[in-house]
């Protein structure tokens, strides 16, 4: 029996089935914490605190990565005037974005949890809604289909 290998093929058009759902998952995060924030606005709770010490944490891991992902290359090449032999680290990705989600579910319903996570969310180059950013424009990762 021979077993022949799937192929990925570019179709040339956007697959816009698996853009949606890309869509849905890296955006569920701030989608979780504006439910919240408008939760939060009309119905006044008090901010579990272990919730908000995850997404206080959260925020220096967040930006971390933004200081990794940005300033430190910056810094390098303002230093050494060229890229040459310059080292890329990845950080720490997700752990920001799912630290931030536990807590915002622990806290759901006050102001500062949701405010506190959006701003993880946004320094977060490591998480899912950086993913999608700088993913977004690479059609060979969102618009390619399995073919037999």
């Amino acid at each position: 029996m021979v077993v022949t290998p799937r192929v990925m093929k570019y179709t040339g058009k956007p697959n816009y089935l698996r853009r949606m759902i890309g869509i849905i998952v890296c955006g569920s995060p701030i989608i979780l914490f504006a439910v919240s924030l408008i939760f939060g606005l009309f119905h006044f709770r008090t901010p579990n605190p272990t919730g908000v010490g995850l997404i206080a944490g959260s925020i220096f891991i967040s930006i971390f990565n933004f200081y990794l992902s940005f300033v430190r290359e910056f810094i390098y090449r303002l230093c050494h005037g060229s890229m040459d032999g310059y080292r890329f680290i990845s950080g720490i990705p997700l752990i920001a974005t799912f630290s931030a989600v536990v807590g915002g579910i622990l806290s759901f319903g006050s102001v500062l949890a949701p405010v506190l996570g959006l701003t993880t969310i946004a320094f977060d180059t490591g998480g899912l809604f950086g993913f999608m950013i700088f993913t977004w424009r690479d059609s060979s990762f969102w618009d390619w289909e399995r073919r037999q």
